[in-house]
């Protein structure tokens, strides 16, 4: 399912006991309400940046094995994952602020351990370049060199 971008608030128990096995929140979703995705199979959850306030259990009862934030920590209810024992990550962007002082975990009843702490997600490996666009560049310049030689010809 999809929540298009459209919608700025899933209210309370919105999506509450539908068996939705996955959801895409649109990028203009400020707030979830409390128990808005109660007793789902949703096995992963990607929250926008634009999201800055999450009400209790809002995600209570699915098969989450990971969470990702996209923005800054906002005014989150850290119940939100309750009773999720397969979660194992939740990670927030590089730079989003209010995550690491204090560090956030998320309890009870989350993960194998029953909390499960927020962690940055590991940098983009850089894509090795190499000197090919040079050699690109070299081959369509001599090809402009060809066509004006043919054209004189």
């Amino acid at each position: 399912m999809t929540i298009p971008n459209s919608v700025t608030s899933i209210g309370e128990n919105a999506f509450s006991s539908t068996d939705l096995k996955s959801v895409t929140i649109g990028e203009s979703v400020k707030t979830i309400g409390d128990f808005a995705f109660y007793a789902n199979a949703l096995t992963s959850v990607i929250i926008p940046d634009s999201v800055t306030t999450i009400g209790g259990y809002a995600f209570l009862s699915n098969d989450l094995n990971s969470a990702a934030f996209l923005g800054n920590f906002g005014t989150f209810n850290l119940n939100m994952f309750q009773n999720n024992p397969n979660l194992a990550t939740i990670t927030y962007g590089l730079g989003a602020t209010g995550w690491d002082n204090p560090q956030r975990t998320f309890t009870p009843f989350t993960g194998p351990t029953g909390s499960v702490t927020a962690t940055p997600a590991p940098a983009a490996t850089p894509v090795p370049t190499s000197p090919l666009w040079l050699l690109g560049m070299m081959a369509g310049l001599l090809s402009l060199v060809a066509v004006r030689k043919l054209r004189k010809a």
